[in-house]
C-alpha cells in the first residue's frame, strides 16, 4: 500500500520535546505508537516489517525514540495530541 503522508514530527509538552515519524495511508483507521529506547529504531528490520503490515490494513504508524523518562499519563496526553494532528 502507498502511503498517502510520511514526514517527520515534533510532540511539543512543557518539559520535552519528543520527535518522530507519521506514516500514514489515504485513509488511516488509527495509528499505531512505535516507542523505541537505546536498543531499537525504526529502521530495524522487524520494525520495519510490522510496520508495512500495519499499513497494509490501513492502519498509520508513528516512531518515536523515548530517550527521557516520562510518566504513563503524560505519554497518554502526548499521544492525545497526536492522534489530533493527523
Amino acid at each position: 500500500m502507498l502511503l498517502a503522508k510520511k514526514e517527520p514530527v515534533k510532540i511539543r509538552s512543557e518539559h520535552v520535546d519528543i520527535e518522530g515519524i507519521l506514516e500514514l495511508p489515504e485513509h488511516p483507521l488509527g495509528i499505531v505508537l512505535f516507542a523505541h529506547g537505546s536498543g531499537s529504531n525504526r529502521f530495524r528490520h522487524r520494525n520495519n516489517y510490522v510496520a508495512a503490515a500495519l499499513h497494509a490494513a490501513n492502519m498509520g504508524t508513528l516512531f518515536v525514540g523515548l530517550f527521557v523518562c516520562l510518566s504513563v499519563c503524560r505519554l497518554i496526553d502526548l499521544l492525545t495530541q497526536v492522534c489530533h494532528m493527523a
